[in-house]
This record gives C-alpha cells, structure tokens and sequence, in this order.
C-alpha cells in the first residue's frame, strides 16, 4: 500500500501546483513537500503569500478540497484516514498547521465550510494570533495577581486596606488615572486595584511578602518573573511584532506566577490554561504508534517461535507509544476545572500500558493462548480510550 501511496505523492504535488489547468479561476499552490504520516495521513507542506488568519485559513480549504477530490473514490484500497496542511510564509516560518479526517474533508466537496471549519485541528502561529495570546495570557496575569492582593490584604487588614496598606505613591498614581477617566475620586481599593501597573503589582507584593509567599517559587524567582513580563508587556502595549519566544516566556511566566494561585482559588480561571490544555491535548491524540503491520504478519505467520517474537516486538512498541503519550499528558499544566477529565484520561492509558505488559509477563512464561486472548482485552480497552478522545475533542474542541 505505501509504495502505491508514494507513487502518487508526485502527482499530487504537480496538481496543486497546476491547478489552474485545470480548473478556471483556481489558484496555483506552491507546495514544498508531499508526505505520507503515521501510514494513514497525508501531508503538504505549502508557502503562502498571505498573513491574516482567515486567507491563510482560506489556503487550507484549497489544499484540504484537492486532496478531498483526489482520494474521494479509493479504488486503490489506500485507506487513508487524515489530511494535514502546515503553511509556511515566504520566510519559512510556520504560520498554521491543520489536520482533518478524510469524512470530515468531505463537508468541503458538500460546499459545507462552515461545518468542516468547526471540525479541524488548527495550530496558529501567525503575528495576530501571536499578538491576541500575548494579549490573553498577560491579562490573566495581571488580573491573577491583583485578585491576590484583593483577596489578601482584605482578609488580613480589613476593608480599609487600600488605603492603610498600600503605598502612598501607588495610591496617588491610580488616584489620578481613575480620576482622568471617570472624572471622580474613590476609596474601594477592590475597584481602584484594577488600575494598577505591573510594577505597581511588584511592589504591593514585595511590601507584604510574608502574606503572598506561599503563592510563589521564592522571592527572587517572582521579582524575575515579573520584571520579563513588564518587558513584554511594553511590547504588547504597543502592539509591536510578538515572537514565537515572547509567548514562550509568558506561558513559563504564567505557571510559575499563577499555578499555586489558582489551585488556592478556584474561582479564579485561567481561559488561557483551558485553551492550552485543549490544544495540547488534540495534538497529543494526533500522536500514533510506530506501525508494524503487526496483524497482517501475525496472521500470515503459521512459526510459533516467529509469533511469539512477533507479539513481543508490537507490545514494545506500544508500550513505547503509551509511555511517550504519558509523558505527554503529565508535561501539560492542568485546569483545576479539567483535573478530573485530564485523571481519567492518563488512567486509561496507565490501564492500557498494565494490559501490554501483562501480554509481555504471559509471552516470558510461555503462555503463548493467554497473550494472544489478552489481545482481546487491549483491543477493547483502546476502543475506550478512542471514544473518550472522540467525546473529548466533541466537547472541547
């Protein structure tokens, strides 16, 4: 089958490319690279001359209905299952990567757009989206740290907090931005914090460490945090260019800054942290096994001794697959409001890694009928986890 499948990447690649040969107003593509993934997935790699989301989205429906049409009517038996897109700009920077299933690409040859959009997996990364979630990200921050001071200072010192506690000069300054604004002054510290600075932030923080300690790492690592932020925050502000690295530093700076503050506070949610939770997750559910055509050799395979080596090499293998996925659920910080669902979700694959390993356990103790009758349990155990990712990505995507 993959050979099959190779043969034609090279038409594939000159058909989006020639597009307009074939059909009037089409746009030619310029494609860098056609590829088979994971057995079952093709993808393009193409270059765009676009930046805003929407045309650049607009690619991928381009690229996404070709390969709709080509593979609609699979007299080959190629079994293909997804379609990916990864969309460079003219410097060969990624700006968006999108996969879909071959069912759902076909809402786009029934004119359904609307509907295929809500079943893709987008990974943005142009400027606007790199902007919006600088955005999104240090407001939480912001936010996360004046509710701490709220919520301190008042439990401790009581509703005239704001003016007992506060610093003189930081009061002046608010007083002053709230009073260019609503053309009054104000005493409710639970409304004027809201007009502070970041680094105002800093040093009501700083001046009442001994309350805010057991928020943070130490001392030193929240003066350090929150300096990086102010840097970027500058940037923001301005709306200038935010790298890939500015968001890089904002999630580490929102974990560091905010993970034991939401764990205290419930009530306080981080949006940012359900749409990362979200996003990593699909990407991990894209994750597949190394493929060894276990089934197909097992089945054909009339030796004994081969079989046995044969179950051993694909339950390895998998064990492998499950440990790296694993690995992957835990590197992921967590909602407090999804904990439960992410729980579930690594304790089915923990299930699934015990199954493999007990295959293993029978297979050294020469119990050759009682591994391949687990088999049987595995196989009902990954369709579990497959319709608790179906449902997931359903309701959170």
């Amino acid at each position: 089958m993959n050979s099959t499948i190779n043969e034609l990447l090279p038409m594939i690649k000159i058909g989006l490319e020639n597009q307009s040969l074939f059909s009037a107003g089409s746009k030619n593509i310029p494609v860098t690279k056609i590829e088979l993934l994971n057995v079952d997935t093709i993808s393009a790699t193409i270059v765009t001359e676009f930046s805003r989301i929407n045309d650049v989205k607009m690619e991928v429906a381009t690229v996404i209905g070709f390969f709709n049409g080509f593979f609609r009517n699979d007299h080959l038996h190629l079994k293909i299952a997804n379609y990916a897109v990864s969309i460079l700009d003219v410097n060969g920077e990624e700006l968006l990567y999108a996969i879909c299933s071959k069912s759902n690409a076909e809402l786009l040859g029934k004119s359904n757009a609307l509907d295929w959009l809500r079943t893709v997996y987008f990974q943005e990364n142009t400027s606007d989206y790199r902007l919006q979630r600088a955005k999104l990200i240090i407001s939480e921050i912001e936010n996360g740290l004046r509710f701490a001071i709220k919520e301190v200072l008042m439990n401790v010192y009581g509703e005239n907090w704001w003016l007992d506690k506060i610093d003189e000069k930081i009061r002046s300054s608010v007083d002053d931005v709230y009073l260019s604004q609503f053309g009054e002054t104000i005493s409710q510290g639970n409304i004027l914090i809201d007009y502070t600075f970041t680094m105002h932030t800093k040093k009501n923080i700083l001046v009442h460490w001994k309350e805010f300690s057991k928020f943070f790492i130490s001392k030193r690592d929240f003066e350090s945090q929150v300096e990086k932020l102010n840097l970027i925050r500058r940037e923001e502000a301005h709306n200038r260019p935010i790298t890939l690295l500015n968001i890089i530093d904002l999630e580490e700076i929102h974990q560091r800054l905010l993970a034991k503050l939401l764990d205290i506070y419930p009530s306080l949610t981080s949006m940012y942290m359900v749409e990362n939770w979200r996003i990593k997750i699909s990407s991990i559910s894209l994750v597949r096994p190394k493929t060894d055509n276990f089934s197909e050799r097992f089945s054909n395979e009339t030796n004994d001794v081969v079989k046995i080596k044969l179950i051993i090499e694909h339950t390895e293998n998998l064990i492998s697959y499950i440990n790296e996925v694993i690995t992957l659920l835990n590197s992921i910080p967590v909602p407090p409001q999804k904990s439960g669902r992410h729980k579930t979700l690594v304790g089915l694959y923990e299930t699934h890694r015990e199954l493999e390993e007990e295959i293993l356990v029978n297979i050294h103790g020469n119990k050759l009928a009682a591994a391949v009758a687990f088999q049987g349990k595995v196989a009902s155990h990954d369709l579990i986890i497959k319709e608790f990712i179906n449902d997931f990505l359903n309701q959170e995507i």
